[in-house]
């Protein structure tokens, strides 16, 4: 059973206070290695853009912070911006129920970091790429982010299927012209499945 993801993004330490928090973006894109934070879809297969969540909601922080200068500085924490794509980001939205800064979650209900490796451990996935919940905790993570849409399992099938190719086609450009038919054969129906889920993956 392949693992959850492989890696685990690390946000930069950021201090500066930008004008809007949108200004982070490529920052977020790079720290949280070009995948959704929560499900860990690579955002070179989607069609939408990827968005910037915050962990702690906006709706929250304004009912914390009144002050707007305090508002302001606090809705663009970067330890608190997650890279995600629009199905997580509006699956989530306004989402918090601990109603605490400082606890994110409690008896099995809440969010986890998605850059804390605690995160990887709710989840794992089969070996076709869907993703399932190994915890409590992590069935109700699954359940409010709609991790069940099959999106989710179609684009970690095209990343690995992706890779596969680019290892093939390195394979058959060192091999001499004669010792190349089957990995030939293996490219071809790689590529076929490919733009079988590539096919697929517009429908949503």
């Amino acid at each position: 059973m392949p693992k959850f993801r492989k890696r685990i993004p690390r946000r930069r330490n950021v201090v500066k206070i930008a004008r809007h928090y949108s200004e982070h973006r490529k920052n977020l894109k790079e720290d949280f290695n070009h995948r959704c934070g929560y499900c860990d879809s690579h955002d070179g297969f989607r069609r939408a853009h990827y968005e910037i969540d915050h962990f702690i909601p906006k709706k929250y922080l304004k009912e914390t912070f009144t002050k707007p200068e305090e508002y302001k500085d606090k809705e663009q924490e970067y330890s608190n911006l997650v890279y995600a794509c629009r199905s997580c980001n509006n699956a989530k939205r306004n989402k918090w129920p601990t109603k605490s800064m400082d606890v994110c979650h409690k008896d099995n209900v809440g969010f986890i970091d998605p850059c804390k490796s605690e995160y990887d451990d709710q989840f794992d996935r089969k070996d076709n790429g869907e993703i399932i919940a190994i915890t409590e905790l992590g069935k109700w993570i699954y359940k409010e982010l709609n991790l069940s849409k099959p999106e989710h399992r179609i684009i970690w099938l095209l990343d690995e299927i992706n890779k596969t190719i680019h290892e093939i086609e390195k394979m058959i450009i060192n091999k001499p012209a004669g010792n190349r038919k089957k990995l030939e054969e293996i490219h071809y129906k790689l590529l076929l499945n490919y733009h079988k889920f590539h096919n697929e993956l517009m429908e949503y």
